[in-house]
């Protein structure tokens, strides 16, 4: 099946993850159903329960374990291996990354692949823009405080090339000596972040694209949560407007089974609403790259 210019035969569908038996079957069997021919890969962990799953490649990773920190366990390098181990098995030109809980109903995503061909050569990171959804795309912490959140992509959902999938997801996991209690009774760079909620230097978005990101643009140095200065912010969304494509997630046609991110995906808009401004929408993004290609 064609679908804007791409055969979903020539599509590796990689889901990254645990198995919840109620709920991953039905989600790779969506995605055989929604991309006809496509090589579906499941990359998950030594000892998952998959009698019940029938994949293309089902990859037993090692689990790295979760980080300790003091209000949760922190899954950044649960995410990175599983992630990075599927997309390089991935033998297809395209590759969908998806969590293991995620239900993709169509193939819609593949009509938004051709938009906003114009992008500056100073901030190209992929060979072809990757689309994304909205959904955690952020641009400030929270509304009260509005302290910026450079390079805070979405990290559930990406379509693209897979030389760009890859690139994405080629980075090391965290040391968690680097990670926890950075910002516990100490200002970092100057910038006061006590009484605000986080100990933790990145969360997972923050540090997975902001590594990738490193690795092409080494000037691009990002530190952690106060390191939100003018000129980080300009970087950020530099690569945000000229690598991607934003899409609301109810517009791709995906649903995360688990609650409450199913809920939210059905009415993104009552999500956002408590937090205007925090958070890049499909619209804002559209009348940006229709500006960059005027330029």
């Amino acid at each position: 099946m064609i679908i804007g210019g791409i055969d979903t035969k020539d599509i590796s569908v990689v889901m990254q993850g645990g198995i919840d038996l109620a709920i991953t079957p039905k989600c790779v069997m969506a995605a055989y159903e929604s991309f006809p021919g496509a090589e579906v890969i499941l990359s998950t962990w030594k000892g998952a329960p998959t009698s019940d799953i029938t994949a293309d490649k089902i990859i037993y990773n090692q689990d790295p374990g979760g980080i300790q920190c003091s209000h949760a366990i922190d899954n950044t390098n649960r995410q990175i291996v599983s992630s990075r181990n599927g997309v390089n098995q991935a033998t297809r030109q395209y590759i969908l990354k998806i969590r293991s809980d995620c239900c993709v109903k169509s193939s819609k995503m593949l009509t938004y692949w051709n938009l906003y061909p114009n992008r500056s050569d100073s901030y190209r990171w992929f060979e072809h823009r990757v689309i994304m959804p909205t959904l955690y795309c952020k641009r400030f912490l929270d509304i009260n405080s509005k302290i910026p959140t450079p390079f805070h992509y979405s990290d559930w959902v990406q379509f693209g090339l897979a030389g760009d999938i890859q690139k994405i997801w080629d980075i090391d996991i965290i040391n968690p000596k680097e990670f926890v209690g950075i910002y516990s009774f100490q200002n970092y760079l100057g910038n006061k972040l006590r009484g605000l909620w986080m100990e933790n230097r990145y969360v997972a978005e923050m540090y997975i694209f902001s590594s990738g990101i490193k690795k092409c643009f080494p000037q691009i140095n990002y530190r952690g949560f106060s390191d939100y200065s003018s000129e980080k912010m300009i970087q950020s969304e530099q690569i945000l407007f000229n690598n991607f494509i934003l899409v609301e997630p109810n517009h791709l046609d995906i649903i995360i089974e688990k609650e409450p991110y199913r809920t939210i995906i059905a009415d993104v808009e009552s999500f956002r609403k408590p937090q205007p401004g925090c958070y890049y929408t499909e619209r804002e993004f559209k009348e940006i790259c229709e500006k960059i290609a005027k330029v």
